[in-house]
């Protein structure tokens, strides 16, 4: 594993811890209820009339 690679899988790996902790964060401050998904968004996912989601 070259040099490269390896401060390149670092930095993808940082990027991507960082992003689920920002998503959480941002779900926190809108109220979501604390789940173990990140990426969930359930003050996203209201059924509307017609079983579609917002």
């Amino acid at each position: 594993m070259s040099a490269v690679s390896a401060v390149s899988a670092a930095v993808g790996t940082a990027t991507l811890w960082l992003h689920v902790y920002a998503t959480r964060t941002y779900l926190r401050s809108e109220g979501a209820e604390a789940t173990n998904d990140p990426f969930a968004q359930p003050h996203k996912l209201v059924p509307r009339r017609g079983g579609r989601y917002k």
